[in-house]
């Protein structure tokens, strides 16, 4: 399974001030902020290298991570700066033989 998620960030406001630095597009900003690759997420089931995506509704983050041939792995949801667990996976056994 193969996962590609994309985003393209970039300054318009050439009359700004200030100009963006690598680290305004790393922090995000009120934008999802760069990501490259996997990362290991551990829950009660294991530890599982998935993909971490971040959508942002209204006033909340909502974290998922999907770990390929499992699926999501873990959810939480984040307002001003407080995280809490939505889902975790709690086992997994895999089906193939």
């Amino acid at each position: 399974m193969h996962v590609f998620i994309a985003g393209f960030q970039h300054e318009t406001n050439t009359f700004a001030p200030t100009k963006a630095d690598w680290a305004a597009f790393e922090a995000g900003a009120g934008y999802p902020p760069y990501r490259r690759g996997p990362e290991v997420v551990e829950v009660p089931a294991g530890k599982f290298t998935a993909v971490k995506v971040t959508v942002t509704v209204r006033e909340f983050d909502q974290i998922i991570w999907y770990a390929p041939g499992v699926g999501e792995v873990k959810r939480t949801v984040k307002k001003n700066g407080v995280e809490a667990v939505m889902r975790s996976l709690k086992s997994f056994a895999d089906g193939k033989k």
